[in-house]
């Protein structure tokens, strides 16, 4: 085989022993190496940073440039101005290229799914959305960058003793805080930018407590403007690209399709993700119930917004889905193999817009917190997490991430532990998967994180918010029974 470079991990090796390519296997995936270092021959290749930035040609890009038409980057994935929609192919910043901070804060503006390789004058660095959600790897010895692990490597794997990879299989973790299952590999936090000549990490959003200062909106008004916002991302997306909206029988795909409004005409298609099989197969029986109930619940949402919804069941399954670990990087797959199969019959090319980040509006992360309004180390730690305590050094890990977000974020820590370790080491590696589509969410977006921490906590534990919204956006949802 000749896509890749001669070293790397083991598992290279078994790709070329089944006739696999390199290159097809890791679809909509990215390398950022070193100079001189060529790993996919048919994959856009771009110098910037120091190095050679390869592109596979299911990922969405596109260049930066400065006020003078200089180019000082490259975008990767789907990025959304709050004024000007889309990011285009050819995106001029509107800040000053030399002044780090300015590029920051323009960076902080934008939602999306995205990475912004940066080649700027006073520091070459990568920043990416307020999620994580396009994924980025990252092994300094090695000065590598990519989209999973596999490609951030050029040696066989070296198991990672702070988080043990057998605990990732047989119990409820999965690699959080940074950690992959590689010693030496560490996954991007979100919010922080990667130095390309340190090869370190430093937070960027929030600068400041007053980020999450009271806003003095009423209720209604700040519904509003997340609805006004939320609306410009998922049209702008729509406009810009054939797009599918998965819906669901729960709160955040019928929040979405309200939003959406009189763009639902313009939308490639609405579907309900029938995973009979894949749930039975990893629940149980018990589950079918549920699943049947779903999906007439999402048929009445469908037919209130006069909207087609074409159910789609899972392909039969075969051993594509056992690559599922290489594909991600080793990332947690509980069910995700099984429900991610019921996307494969969807036609090649589009985005799918999801719910996810909206979790916020319910306050789901303060479900079963003990009592008391302070977060508390054990129910981060253990409960949402699900990491054992005796895990000294990733506890020490915590302590520090804890200490620096702390006084930025205040009593709002679970839901930036959320943000920041939780959905980038499960929402955003499986997308990978399906490299056909391109996955993202519509509500990462920093403001509206923002706007949905304004809410109080009592009103978030009620569901306030998403009845405010659905009322406000579409009022004919609001009496459909969710699941």
């Amino acid at each position: 085989m000749t896509d890749r470079s001669a070293d790397g991990p083991s598992e290279f090796d078994d790709l070329e022993a089944r006739g696999i390519s390199c290159a097809d296997f890791f679809d909509g995936q990215f390398v950022f190496s070193p100079g001189g270092v060529k790993r996919f021959s048919s994959w856009t290749e771009i110098s910037l940073c120091g190095g050679i930035l390869q592109i596979s040609p299911a990922l969405p890009h596109g260049t930066l440039v400065d006020r003078e038409g200089r180019r000082i980057g490259h975008r990767l994935g789907i990025a959304i101005d709050p004024v000007s929609g889309v990011l285009a192919d050819r995106h001029a910043l509107p800040c000053d290229t030399g002044d780090l901070s300015a590029v920051e804060d323009w960076a902080a503006t934008l939602a999306g799914r995205y990475l912004l390789f940066l080649d700027l004058p006073t520091k070459p660095c990568v920043i990416g959305d307020p999620i994580g959600d396009l994924g980025l790897v990252y092994c300094p010895k090695a000065k590598r960058a990519a989209a999973t692990l596999l490609l951030a490597l050029d040696r066989p794997i070296v198991e990672n003793p702070r988080l043990p990879h057998d605990l990732t299989e047989d119990t409820a973790s999965f690699y959080t805080l940074g950690q992959t299952r590689d010693a030496e590999a560490f996954r991007l936090t979100p919010n922080h930018r990667l130095d390309l000549g340190t090869w370190t990490e430093t937070r960027f959003w929030p600068r400041t407590a007053d980020v999450f200062a009271p806003d003095g909106y009423r209720a209604k008004f700040r519904t509003r403007q997340i609805i006004r916002r939320l609306r410009h991302n998922a049209t702008s997306v729509i406009d810009a690209f054939p797009t599918f909206l998965p819906l669901s029988s729960g709160r955040d795909s019928r929040n979405l399709l309200a939003v959406i409004g009189r763009g639902l005409p313009r939308l490639a298609g609405a579907y309900y993700h029938h995973y009979d099989n894949g749930f039975r197969a990893v629940f149980g029986s018990r589950f079918r119930g549920r699943i049947r109930t779903g999906m007439k619940v999402a048929m009445q949402v469908a037919e209130a917004a006069n909207v087609p919804l074409t159910p789609i069941s899972e392909p039969p399954l075969d051993e594509d889905l056992e690559d599922y670990p290489l594909r991600t990087g080793y990332v947690k797959s509980n069910a995700q193999p099984l429900l991610m199969n019921t996307f494969r019959s969807l036609p090649e090319g589009h985005v799918c817009l999801l719910g996810n980040v909206m979790e916020i509006l319910r306050a789901n992360q303060w479900r079963r917190h003990p009592p008391g309004p302070a977060p508390v180390k054990s129910h981060a730690f253990q409960e949402l997490l699900r990491l054992p305590p005796e895990l000294d050094a990733l506890s020490r890990i915590w302590d520090g991430w804890r200490q620096e977000i702390g006084p930025l974020a205040g009593p709002h820590l679970y839901e930036m532990q959320f943000v920041e370790h939780l959905l980038p080491n499960t929402l955003g590696p499986k997308h990978y998967a399906i490299p056909h589509l391109f996955f993202m969410s519509p509500f990462a977006d920093r403001a509206l994180i923002v706007h949905a921490l304004n809410y109080s906590l009592e009103d978030r534990l009620k569901d306030v918010p998403n009845s405010t919204l659905l009322s406000m956006a579409m009022h004919k949802l609001k009496d459909i029974p969710f699941r």
